[in-house]
């Protein structure tokens, strides 16, 4: 007789990852793809939808024949996406646009008129999203105003998960997860917001229907079967967004105890029974399932502002290298002392999300002098993303308390130097899960729950084992604290200078100017 294998498909902004875990949690399979995102001009980000379909297919694909080497059979499929993407489809459910993804920000003039246009947070009241060009209502209106042509052909507005779901299984549908995070969802009614809806120019039939993250898909379409090798019968769960499920995959399920997860951007979090909104409107809410809500913040500059360097200044260390490139850089930060030599970056390469909201943010390299090498450098970007990380986290402690813990996910969970510098700049314990993988583990988790192997989330913290557990040094956490201080106030004195420049560079590289 076969074992039950339960598998998180998490379809990431970089790569989709497809990993199988027993039903005590331990990982048995593991496959990824890496695919690229397209900047066309300055402020878009897009990725090609089938391409991301045909990836989470191979990663599918090479996961069932692993998983029927080692004699076991699926019990079910979980899904896990970034959120806040999304593409235009036609009514045979062919994308006239490619995904739209977070750090798109080509509708940031269109905001800016939303926010002239409505009383403060009046949205952000019912819908626990900042008004910000990340979110689908900006992203719509620019098709409305620039593309009309293709948004009068549109029949459905989606996610990447939901083109996926359309796809895989004919339906339209989008757990409640994703549509909380979309900037058109009412959390108080759990329906769409109609009044957005009608400023933007849709109506709820351009949209998906919203359904419990626990919603059960059956009859996987026969080409996709054959593609994937996964049988019809499987059952499949709709899932959530990536950043909730983290929180589940990382045992982070009771208050008082925080994620920080750092993969291509970043983010923190904090379980809630009631949503709730910050007064200063510094973070966000989103569900996840039943009375369970997620409290955060997110940035736009992780892991992605470290791969623009390993891209851009150290080609030397591309994929595919012995020792692995993050390795080598890795290396690199461990040379130079704290503070990087006196060089200090804001990292908003994208702008930025949490707390600031500023699409007009860019980055930043302050203190450069002949001394500095790409090994300061390579410092300087691991620490500006942790202060990044950091002012996120004194929003969320001072909404909802202090946190007694901080439990570690995404790609930085892999470097002890950088979850050394977290823990030195937080002044928290950190644990790292010895499942790094932890919105993919989420999704498993969740597709358990949702099928009656476990009796609830809660039961996810007894199945997360702690890997590691880093202990912050106080005498870097007060070296840390001067210089997160000086990085605040390089920030605020430059609104001036980052909303000139984003006229500047509308005017220079011919960008669009909504």
């Amino acid at each position: 007789m076969k074992n039950d294998a339960f598998i998180g498909a998490d379809i990431g902004t970089g790569s989709c990852k497809v990993v199988a875990f027993d039903q005590g949690g331990t990982m048995l399979a593991l496959q990824s793809l890496e695919y690229p995102t397209l900047y066309p001009q300055s402020g878009f980000a897009e990725q090609d939808p089938k391409v991301i379909l045909n990836s989470l297919a191979e990663c599918l694909k090479l996961v069932a024949a692993q998983l029927k080497n080692l004699n076991y059979q699926i019990g079910a499929i979980g899904f896990s996406s970034y959120f806040h993407s999304v593409l235009a489809v036609d009514k045979n459910n062919e994308p006239l646009t490619n995904c739209l993804v977070w750090a798109d920000s080509r509708s940031v003039g269109l905001v800016e008129e939303i926010k002239k246009a409505t009383p403060p947070n009046a949205w952000y009241s019912r819908t626990g999203c900042q008004l910000h060009p990340m979110y689908p209502p900006g992203k719509i209106l620019w098709w409305k105003q620039n593309l009309p042509e293709i948004f009068n052909k549109t029949a459905k507005f989606l996610s990447i998960k939901e083109y996926i779901v359309s796809e895989l299984f004919g339906t339209y549908l989008v757990d409640t997860s994703l549509a909380s995070a979309s900037g058109l969802f009412n959390f108080n009614t759990m329906t769409w917001d109609a009044e957005i809806l009608d400023y933007v120019g849709i109506n709820s039939r351009h949209l998906s229907e919203p359904v419990s993250s626990q919603t059960i898909l059956r009859g996987l379409r026969p080409h996709w079967a054959a593609a994937t090798g996964i049988d019809q019968s499987v059952p499949w769960v709709i899932g959530a967004g990536d950043g909730v499920l983290s929180s589940v995959g990382t045992g982070t399920v009771i208050p008082g105890v925080m994620t920080a997860m750092i993969g291509t951007s970043g983010a923190l979090r904090v379980l809630s029974p009631i949503p709730r909104v910050d007064p200063k409107g510094r973070t966000w809410c989103y569900h996840l399932t039943g009375d369970m809500w997620v409290l955060g913040g997110a940035i736009n500059s992780g892991g992605i502002v470290y791969r623009w360097f390993r891209d851009k200044f150290a080609g030397e260390f591309k994929q595919g290298t012995e020792p692995p490139p993050y390795e080598i850089l890795n290396q690199m930060v461990d040379a130079v002392p704290l503070g990087a030599a006196g060089m200090l970056l804001l990292p908003h390469l994208s702008g930025e999300r949490s707390p600031y909201w500023n699409a007009n943010a860019r980055g930043v390299l302050f203190g450069i002098g002949l001394e500095h090498n790409k090994s300061h450098l390579a410092r300087a970007i691991i620490e500006g993303i942790t202060y990044a990380m950091y002012s996120v986290f004194v929003a969320l402690e001072e909404l909802t308390g202090q946190s007694q813990e901080i439990r570690a996910t995404g790609g930085f969970a892999r470097s002890k130097s950088w979850l050394e510098i977290v823990s030195d700049v937080f002044g928290r314990e950190v644990k790292v899960p010895q499942v790094l993988e932890g919105s993919a583990f989420g999704a498993a988790i969740l597709a358990m729950v949702a099928l009656g192997y476990l009796p609830d989330i809660q039961s996810a913290r007894k199945m997360v084992t702690i890997g590691e557990t880093i202990q912050p040094n106080m005498d870097n956490n007060e070296k840390y604290g001067k210089l997160f201080a000086l990085y605040e106030r390089i920030y605020w004195k430059l609104q001036e200078e980052f909303a000139l420049m984003a006229d500047l560079r509308k005017e220079l590289t011919g960008g669009s100017k909504t």
